[in-house]
């Protein structure tokens, strides 16, 4: 799990990358203070992944590498992926 808070919005992000029941979770959900509520972000890592690394840099989300379940079996992913809070992609 990482928590992340990028500079461009009061919000904070939750990566959930982990393993529960044997079944990868895909779950980025954001906290948006000012509302006091969280909401999940559909698709926002287009695949259950999980051992992958998260930062924040000049207001974006990046998610580098990992592993995904594909047809039953592990794969390594050596993608980097970036999530645009203010643009919502």
């Amino acid at each position: 799990m990482f928590i992340i808070h990028t500079s461009s919005t009061a919000d904070v992000y939750l990566l959930l990358s982990q393993i529960v029941f044997y079944r990868m979770l895909d779950s980025i959900e954001v906290y948006d203070p000012e509302a006091n509520k969280w909401q999940e972000l559909p698709d926002a890592l287009h695949a259950p992944t999980m051992g992958l690394g998260v930062c924040a840099h000049k207001g974006q989300l990046w998610v580098i590498g990992g592993m995904v379940q594909n047809a039953g079996k592990t794969d390594l992913v050596k993608d980097v992926r970036c999530y645009d809070p203010v643009a919502k992609e």
